[in-house]
């Protein structure tokens, strides 16, 4: 009887430290269906006075680039603390299986939820002169990967911004990685359509800031179907992060191997003594 109960109890403890190493991938799962919701919502929505909300936008991204950049600040270091649920676009990136909202305003709320627009950056319009300055944490947040895949980008990947006007494509043309205090090498360049997208760095920590600059795709990147630039050799960062997902996907196997095991030999058990 003693022996039954063991194995009841190590089955119990097994099924629990098992329950604890998926925790991460049922958080994941919970939060791409929050944010599934969030796209189809933005997808369906009817925008009142599109014209005037449009030109309204037009006129805020001519303004940072007549007056100046002076208030960006960085993501983690902002003290803003919008927490409206408006969404001004989604994020594509086939190349990190990413596809997320973007809101406006970099607080803590908003980078929760999905990725967010610096505060004195362009709105993603496709306009000249304009630079859209989006952020993501790395680590992932809540189960959520944002940019944890970030160095997987390379020159001529395509990244996607939908607003609800049109789906405007970019191409990656360098990466950087930046002090948080230079502020200055995300600002708007003469004549350019721009985003740049902007993590912590390195993988896990947020020492540092990796960006990563892409320019409006021409019609030339528009027909070509994949980029010629090969994968580069993996990381420091990416490493790790391959190595964390590894080891994940290791216990959760081993955590099945032993509750089957227990399973079999509790029910082995059972018969013998019946």
């Amino acid at each position: 009887m003693n022996k039954g109960r063991n194995y009841l109890l190590a089955a119990i403890m097994v099924v629990g430290g098992l329950l604890i190493c998926l925790y991460p991938n049922i958080q994941t799962q919970l939060r791409k269906h929050q944010i599934a919701k969030v796209i189809q919502q933005f997808e369906n929505d009817s925008v009142t006075d599109r014209e005037e909300w449009y030109q309204k936008m037009v006129r805020y991204n001519k303004r940072l680039c007549q007056e100046g950049q002076i208030d960006v600040q960085d993501a983690w270091k902002s003290k803003t603390n919008r927490t409206d649920e408006t969404v001004i676009g989604i994020m594509r990136i086939p190349k990190m299986q990413l596809n997320l909202p973007i809101y406006h305003g970099a607080s803590e709320e908003h980078l929760r939820k999905g990725l967010a627009l610096l505060n004195n950056t362009s709105m993603p319009l496709g306009q000249a002169s304009a630079n859209s300055v989006i952020a993501g944490h790395r680590g992932g947040y809540e189960g959520e990967a944002m940019f944890k895949d970030i160095e997987k980008l390379v020159k001529g990947d395509r990244i996607y911004i939908r607003n609800h006007w049109e789906t405007l494509q970019y191409v990656v043309m360098k990466t950087e990685i930046i002090e948080p205090n230079e502020i200055e090498k995300v600002w708007i360049q003469e004549g350019k359509d721009m985003i740049t997208l902007i993590t912590c760095h390195p993988y896990p920590t947020n020492k540092q800031r990796y960006l990563v600059y892409a320019q409006r795709a021409s019609k030339d990147h528009e027909e070509t179907k994949t980029p010629t630039t090969k994968q580069p050799a993996s990381t420091a960062s990416q490493k790790r992060i391959e190595k964390e997902r590894l080891w994940n996907r290791l216990a959760i196997g081993m955590g099945f191997g032993i509750c089957i095991f227990l399973g079999f030999s509790f029910l082995h058990y059972k018969r013998k003594h019946r």
